[in-house]
């Protein structure tokens, strides 16, 4: 069991005493006297590299979840215009060290950014219904020494498409008529999907798309891309998913929904 006050300290310098306001000032050529005060992260700033002998794997910091943020930001700039809905791109702050800020997945700031787009009560309420929202999250591949920790039938692995993720606590917000609705737009695009789902003996996490559902009520489905090493200083995912995660988002922004009676017609 790690200790993050005795096994994660960061070594910095040999010095016994450092002025962090002046290693801060010296960097961005500030006097040491304008820093009132200052924010520090911590991160591995290795750039992410292709790997393997095929060349078919990303080791990258950071892949969950700047991996699905990076894809959805493109996927929304490369979607087609279209004067009948808005398409609406979000990425929360937080997601590891807790949602319950101001930018956070449990603040107002989904539900306070569709409501201005509606304009008022009854047309936001209108479009919450007409709206399906996609969470996208990566998941844990099958790793070859850990075999054991994956669910026996319900395996994913990298490179093998997009991954839906089912959990019948609600961890995930995936139920029958989102599967359908992914399933259906992958298979539409020729897009590999596969299924997802923890080992009924283990809690997994949960995602920002159950936690905004606290404050935005709209019909969403759990996605993400298959990786190893989650939540490591350096993770590994596979480069053939990063274009079928694409190619599915910009389906995604591109179609059209309409629910009649709590049908959803793509």
């Amino acid at each position: 069991m790690i200790n993050p006050q005795k096994d994660l300290l960061p070594l910095v310098s040999l010095k016994k005493q450092n002025d962090t306001k002046a290693l801060i000032g010296e960097i961005f050529k500030l006097n040491k006297e304008d820093i009132v005060s200052f924010d520090l992260s911590l991160y591995n700033r290795a750039k992410a590299s292709i790997v393997g002998v095929d060349n078919d794997l990303i080791s990258s910091p950071r892949l969950d979840n700047l991996e699905c943020t990076y894809l959805g930001l493109n996927a929304l700039l490369e979607s087609n215009p279209n004067d009948a809905k808005v398409n609406v791109f979000v990425a929360f702050n937080n997601e590891e060290v807790g949602s319950s800020t101001a930018e956070g997945a449990l603040s107002n700031l989904l539900h306070d950014v569709l409501f201005r787009i509606s304009g008022d009560e009854i047309s936001y309420q209108k479009n919450l219904s007409q709206s399906v929202m996609i969470s996208a999250d990566n998941a844990h591949a099958v790793h070859p020494n850990y075999l054991e920790l994956a669910d026996p039938t319900n395996r994913v692995y990298m490179n093998e498409g997009v991954v839906l993720k089912h959990n019948a606590n609600k961890r995930y917000t995936t139920d029958a008529v989102g599967d359908a609705i992914i399933s259906s737009l992958c298979e539409a695009n020729k897009t590999p999907y596969q299924h997802y789902t923890n080992r009924s003996d283990q809690r997994g996490g949960s995602t920002l798309g159950c936690l905004s559902l606290t404050k935005v009520s709209i019909k969403t489905v759990d996605i993400g891309l298959a990786q190893l090493a989650m939540h490591s200083s350096s993770e590994l995912a596979g480069v053939k998913d990063a274009t079928y995660m694409l190619n599915l988002l910009k389906a995604f922004y591109n179609s059209n929904y309409q629910n009649k009676n709590d049908e959803f017609l793509l």
